[in-house]
């Protein structure tokens, strides 16, 4: 504990104007319950006396500094040094008030002849000397604690701007992740398709990949975006898988048009449609459904649904790509524990449901939904179902 001791500093460094005014407030208040209470007993009744009374208060608050400047002086040095410091400057305080004090007295009993001094004897200075070393000890209490805590907030502050920073990059990290998965992913089926020679629907996925990647280009990890824009891009990826895979995929869509304007994390769906169509879709020789569904839950929550019929394949291989992990990491540091995560298996094939709270977009152009999808002409080989 000794060994601590010597290791910590005084972190306290008192702001001037906070300082002027508790210390104002402090002595006004002690000063005046004191001398009203004196005023109203009879005991003051000469100019000089009334001098005293508004002489006393400038002092009391200008002597004070020695307090701010030893805590001033003391700031970042180790605590055992700090505090007798700042012992001795409320010390230096109480001897030099009651000098001002008795001093001021003498040059008024000099000046205005009716003005009585005080008793000067040695116990009456000790006591008037003991009841300033109590009002300054109280002062630098008072001091320590407002400049602690507003430490303690700015501390605070600053470790939530560094982890809000950690935050950021650790979602630009995920993203960074998820984006040469899906180019990968992507490049792969142009290569299938040029293998089984079906060079226009290749060109054609490289022209909808192209779209795709320059409508996400300029979304940054951190940010959320509309629901209905969440929508967009996903249709905007299953354009470029539709080109492969034609009419073995079927694609559900529906959104609760009240949510559109719902915000959500950018490119939430796509890794988990991804998955879908990776391992449903690629998996079966027949057509498989995938299904995107928004809808709300409760009043101030949603519900996003992606999932697919592809099968016992898509039930054993699903939960196993980057989707799910790097969307869970997301979520979690988006929501915490407001959001929920869960997927599984289902009799037909996968599913994946993810319940968020409620976040409005302030003020934010929203395409008009139709089942939320774009009014646009299907691309070759989607067939949409919507609800």
């Amino acid at each position: 504990m000794a060994e601590n001791a010597t290791r910590r500093t005084f972190a306290v460094r008192p702001d001037f104007r906070e300082a002027f005014w508790l210390t104002a407030f402090l002595w006004c208040g002690v000063l005046g319950f004191l001398n009203v209470a004196s005023i109203l007993g009879g005991t003051v009744s000469t100019v000089g006396e009334y001098l005293t009374i508004i002489l006393a208060p400038v002092f009391a608050v200008t002597i004070a500094g020695v307090l701010f400047l030893a805590f001033w002086l003391m700031a970042g040095r180790n605590v055992l040094i700090a505090w007798p410091a700042v012992g001795i400057a409320a010390l230096v305080a109480a001897a030099l008030m009651t000098g001002a004090d008795f001093g001021s007295q003498w040059v008024l009993h000099h000046i205005f002849d009716a003005h009585r001094m005080p008793d000067t004897s040695r116990m009456s200075v000790l006591i008037i000397s003991a009841l300033y070393l109590c009002i300054y000890t109280t002062n630098t209490a008072l001091i320590w604690i407002t400049s602690a805590n507003r430490h303690m907030r700015e501390q605070q502050h600053r470790i939530a701007v560094r982890d809000a920073d950690n935050l950021r990059a650790e979602l630009r990290a995920l993203r960074l992740q998820l984006d040469p998965h899906f180019v990968i992913n992507a490049l792969n089926g142009v290569c299938v398709l040029i293998a089984d020679r079906r060079y226009d629907h290749a060109e054609r996925m490289i022209e909808r990949l192209a779209t795709f990647m320059r409508a996400t280009q300029d979304y940054s990890p951190e940010n959320t975006i509309t629901l209905a824009d969440e929508m967009e891009l996903t249709e905007d990826y299953l354009a470029v898988e539709a080109e492969r895979f034609g009419d073995r995929m079927v694609v559900a869509f529906h959104c609760d048009p009240d949510i559109a304007s719902v915000r959500v994390p950018n490119l939430l769906l796509q890794p988990l449609v991804e998955n879908a169509v990776k391992y449903g879709v690629n998996q079966s020789s027949t057509p498989v459904t995938v299904s995107i569904r928004a809808e709300r839950l409760e009043t101030d929550r949603i519900r996003l649904v992606v999932a697919n019929d592809g099968g016992a394949a898509a039930s054993e291989l699903s939960g196993s790509g980057l989707g799910e992990g790097s969307t869970r990491s997301r979520l979690a540091i988006s929501y915490g524990v407001d959001a929920t995560f869960d997927a599984g298996p289902t009799a037909s094939g996968y599913r994946v449901e993810i319940t968020l709270p409620i976040r409005q977009a302030q003020s934010h152009a929203v395409s008009p939904p139709v089942g939320i999808s774009r009014v646009l002409s299907p691309p070759v080989g989607i067939s949409r179902v919507l609800a």
